[in-house]
């Protein structure tokens, strides 16, 4: 359960500084929003090709770890 959690929590970071960089979504609205349908993009896709379960706890889980990811980094970003 720990892992579950840590894992979707820590997975989709690096996904999250690519929003930030690569398409220069600055704003938290617009990234939540983004981050989300990328994610339910995921799910989807692990379901259609059985790979995965669709779980409503790895949406929620993996979008707040994107999220937490987004404050830490704006917070760094802006200090330099």
């Amino acid at each position: 359960m720990i892992i579950n959690i840590l894992g979707n929590l820590l997975v989709f970071m690096p996904l999250e500084y690519f929003i930030i960089n690569l398409f220069k979504v600055k704003k938290f609205s617009l990234n939540f929003m983004l981050s989300f349908v990328l994610i339910l993009i995921i799910e989807i896709l692990q379901f259609v090709f059985k790979v995965g379960v669709f779980d409503i706890d790895d949406i929620l889980l993996s979008v707040l770890g994107m999220m937490i990811f987004f404050v830490i980094y704006n917070k760094f970003e802006n200090n330099e």
